[in-house]
């Protein structure tokens, strides 16, 4: 029974000395993992470290905003500088760095010289200081330093282009254009009043540079970097305004007609009824043809020549400043010789307000790409139209040559045939004007209607009278501008203003 006992107790102690021994063992492993993790641990943060620097690094080259130490633009050093700061120095540069030139242009054994002194110049520098900051931006860690390296040890410049700014206005094309120009001679027109004949004198072409392609030619060497160069110049023909192919020898004066602008004598206005007469002076009209103001004048615009001046608006209420403000007194003025040369009127509309140059119902307004004047050449020969301006008499001509008229003359008359008594006061309200302020938008304007007559004379006795149109010029009613919400309440004078901001 002792012996049992001793060797149960004597078992349990070896039990519990293995299961000792064993957790100890495992203290031991674990402690060497731990150890191996930590080390792992350590060694990962130290690479993540290290590439997150790295990457720091990269971004800052990416997003820097100066220049790269070591960069240059013609030699004038930029690094470290914004390009706010880099703009004004490289800037200074620009009028050092002018190419010498010597541009010798030949014509017809004429010799004409350009230095640089002569052109206008322009240069790349901006996009070329964008390209060169923007420069070593993209690329990895290592791809970047090592351009930033190699850029501070052996440097980057770049140099800016020259462009010679030069076209047909500039000064020695047009000085030379000035020096070989010989006018053109037009074909015209000697009139004998007393036997009621005319005479077509011959018309020449003239001469002149052809200065577009000098320009261009020179333009094109010079940026080409070619600076000390020959260039020919070349003429080409100036056809006369009217030629002697135009006016053919079966010409006779139907009808002249003249309108005055003494009332209407703006610098702008005159420079577009003098540049309309240019246009259309020398016209010839074939037998069936159609003339149309607007088809020969084009669009008024500023981009092709036209001044603005004054125009009615607003339904003849008001006027304002337009391209070609002027031109309906040309075709009033040809309107009036078309009716006595008695040809066949197309299409025609009067002002909405009467003019001051042509008697109610006597007018013809124009509008680029909308109202047109427009008549028809029924006779069986040629129709040749004149329009000049007497620039001493400030007046308007237009002559109409062609088949003899049948009659010794035509007379247009006008004849009044009552008045339109304005309406009642319109009040038109606008956000522009604050309560109690108001302000004339348009004055009380009486309309009127016309009726417009030719008159045929046959040995001075009248053959017929024919209606050419009935014409009504608009009335308008005194409108003020008021505030919004205006309910009719008294205009005070003293609240009256004469313009709106």
């Amino acid at each position: 029974m002792e012996e049992s006992a001793v060797k149960n107790k004597t078992s349990k102690w070896l039990i519990f000395g293995c299961s000792l021994a064993a957790f100890f063992v495992f203290l031991g492993a674990m402690g060497f993992t731990l150890s191996s993790a930590y080390k792992d641990m350590e060694t990962r943060k130290a690479a993540e470290q290290l590439a997150y620097e790295q990457e720091t690094e990269r971004l800052q080259l990416v997003h820097r905003n100066t220049f790269l130490e070591g960069m240059t633009v013609y030699g004038i050093p930029v690094g470290n500088l914004t390009y706010e700061e880099a703009l004004p120095i490289v800037s200074d540069a620009i009028d050092s760095n002018i190419p010498q030139m010597n541009i010798e242009i030949e014509y017809m054994g004429q010799s004409f010289f350009a230095s640089e002194s002569d052109f206008e110049f322009t240069t790349n520098l901006e996009e070329t200081l964008t390209e060169l900051f923007n420069h070593a931006r993209s690329g990895s860690y290592e791809e970047l330093t090592a351009m930033r390296d190699d850029i501070k040890e052996n440097g980057y410049d770049v140099e800016f282009r020259y462009f010679a700014k030069i076209t047909s206005e500039t000064e020695f094309i047009k000085d030379i254009a000035e020096k070989i120009a010989i006018d053109p001679i037009s074909a015209g027109v000697i009139i004998d009043e007393e036997n009621v004949t005319i005479t077509v004198t011959k018309s020449l072409n003239g001469v002149e540079l052809n200065s577009d392609k000098l320009s261009q030619d020179i333009a094109a060497v010079v940026n080409a970097g070619g600076y000390d160069v020959k260039v020919e110049a070349e003429e080409k023909p100036v056809p006369p305004e009217v030629s002697d192919s135009d006016l053919l020898p079966y010409v006779n004066l139907r009808s002249h007609a003249v309108t005055s602008y003494r009332s209407g004598n703006s610098s702008n206005r005159v420079h577009n009824i003098r540049k309309a007469a240019g246009i259309i002076n020398g016209t010839v009209i074939k037998p069936g043809e159609i003339f149309s103001c607007n088809d020969i004048l084009g669009f008024r615009t500023l981009q092709s020549g036209w001044k603005p001046a004054g125009a009615i608006i607003d339904g003849g209420a008001g006027t304002e400043d337009q391209p070609g403000g002027g031109v309906c007194q040309v075709s009033t003025t040809i309107y009036n010789a078309a009716v006595t040369a008695d040809l066949e009127i197309v299409y025609r509309r009067n002002h909405t307000k009467k003019s001051a140059y042509a008697d109610g119902g006597l007018d013809a307004t124009i509008d680029s790409g909308r109202i047109d004047f427009q008549f028809r050449n029924n006779t069986g020969h040629d129709i040749y139209i004149f329009t000049w301006v007497d620039r001493k008499a400030q007046e308007m001509h237009c002559a109409i040559y062609g088949e003899t008229l049948p009659y010794d003359k035509i007379e247009f008359v006008s004849e009044f045939i009552k008045e339109i008594p304005p309406t009642e006061t319109e009040y038109v309200q606008t956000s522009a004007l604050q309560a109690p302020y108001w302000q004339i938008k348009n004055n009380p304007i009486v309309g009127t209607i016309y009726e417009a007559y030719a008159v045929y004379y046959k040995d001075d006795v009248v053959v017929k009278k024919v209606l050419v149109n009935t014409s009504k010029y608009n009335m308008h009613p005194l409108r003020i501008f008021v505030w919004r919400g205006y309910a009719g309440e008294p205009l005070l004078p003293e609240y009256q203003v004469f313009s709106i901001n």
